[in-house]
């Protein structure tokens, strides 16, 4: 008897010390698990600080894609002053062809002019000759006599003109005649010289001009080239921002729908407490601490535990819209705030992009988005109500999909 006494006593110390042991593994457990708690509480701290900055960031971002778009109106602006010039420039190029045609007329009428006058100074001298050969046998008329030497004398006309005289009068006409001829011929190389010299300047100034505009075109070329580069550059770094912006609009509306559903689920605590998967305050720890608590406490109480652990292949991708519609309007997601839940999930395309080329993609008829801020919360309620289908046959415990059945059974029945 005190051989078997001495044996329990044993065996009792024995389980004392093992249950200290425990006790003392489970204190570092808890204090490991407070750490965690706090680091886990850093952790939101800091995951609110860079909502901050975020905000803060999206609010540069807006400045920035407000800036560019009055740099974007500038450029128009400058564009439109250069094909203002381009027009000008097209208008003054015809200008002046306007002017060299008014040039080659002017030079054509001078020549119909002095031609003109050079047939009416014929006549007058072939007119004044045939008076003098006609007048050999009439008698002069003591009037003034028409002075062909230049002579300022006035001298009475004899009453018959000789063949002398007349040979000298002939002689005369034919000097002033060539006189006439010579000096016409001088006033007219001095006029071809003065247009020969007003047209090499004018050929000058149209080759500069042309020099001029070949330049203006090269710089207006240039000029708009490197316009429509900036113009492209600030469009596509325009397209980034407003891309960029547009992200971070449905990102915020997403945080504001997240944080309004959380804490209609958390006030009304819709979730079940046995699931610890993108829950705040959470985390795997605790979800550790809580296996291995069923399976201490099934030990305590001479039971066996048996584990069954599930893992859900693209688990969100097997997620039903209308379901999941269902599941909301029961926990009292209603009217617009369920409209706009099944706004954000229908109409969704996935398309495949390689190498730029991109498909055409494919209506998303079921699963929430993957990435996103509002996919983890909406599994969430969609797997919520799997804890109490199995209440009655094991214990759930639930990281997001990562699902874990514990089944007690007593030993006597095995």
């Amino acid at each position: 008897m005190q051989t078997r006494r001495a044996t329990a006593v044993k065996d009792l110390e024995d389980k004392l010390r093992a249950t200290l042991k425990e006790l003392e593994t489970t204190k570092n457990l808890c204090a490991q698990l407070l750490q965690e708690r706090e680091d886990s509480e850093v952790e939101v701290k800091n995951v609110v600080d860079k909502n901050t900055v975020l905000k803060n960031d999206l609010a540069e971002l807006h400045i920035q894609h407000m800036d560019l778009l009055d740099q974007h109106n500038h450029l128009q602006q400058v564009l439109s002053s250069f094909h203002e010039c381009s027009d000008t420039h097209e208008l003054t190029l015809r200008r002046i062809q306007e002017l060299e045609l008014e040039l080659k007329e002017a030079h054509n009428t001078i020549s119909q002019l002095e031609v003109t006058k050079h047939s009416e100074q014929a006549v007058e001298t072939q007119s004044l000759f045939t008076k003098l050969v006609g007048s050999t046998h009439a008698v002069c008329s003591p009037a003034v006599t028409i002075d062909l030497t230049g002579d300022d004398t006035i001298t009475q006309c004899p009453q018959i003109l000789s063949k002398n005289k007349i040979k000298k009068y002939v002689k005369l006409n034919k000097i002033i005649r060539k006189s006439r001829l010579a000096l016409k011929k001088q006033i007219k190389l001095k006029n071809c010289i003065k247009l020969r010299k007003d047209r090499i300047n004018l050929v000058q100034q149209l080759h500069s001009c042309s020099l001029e505009l070949d330049h203006c075109r090269h710089m207006y070329d240039l000029d708009t080239q490197y316009l429509n580069d900036r113009l492209q550059a600030k469009e596509s770094l325009l397209t980034e921002i407003s891309s960029k912006y547009e992200d971070s609009q449905n990102q915020l509306s997403e945080r504001i729908m997240l944080d309004q559903m959380s804490s209609h689920f958390n006030l009304n605590h819709i979730f079940h407490d046995h699931q610890f998967g993108f829950s705040k305050g959470r985390c795997t720890t605790d979800a550790g601490v809580r296996l291995v608590t069923q399976i201490l406490e099934a030990w305590e109480n001479s039971q066996n535990a048996l584990g069954v652990f599930c893992d859900l292949s693209k688990a969100f991708d097997c997620v039903d819209h209308n379901t999941l519609i269902c599941k909301l309007n029961h926990y009292g997601i209603r009217g617009k705030a369920l409209k706009l839940v099944l706004s954000y999930l229908s109409d969704r395309q996935q398309k495949v992009d390689i190498n730029g080329s991109t498909s055409s993609g494919s209506l998303v008829k079921m699963g929430v988005p993957q990435g996103s801020i509002l996919g983890p919360f909406l599994f969430l309620a969609y797997i919520n109500d799997l804890p109490y289908m199995m209440s009655d046959l094991a214990d759930v415990i639930l990281f997001a999909d990562d699902t874990s059945l514990i089944f007690k059974i007593n030993r006597k029945e095995m």
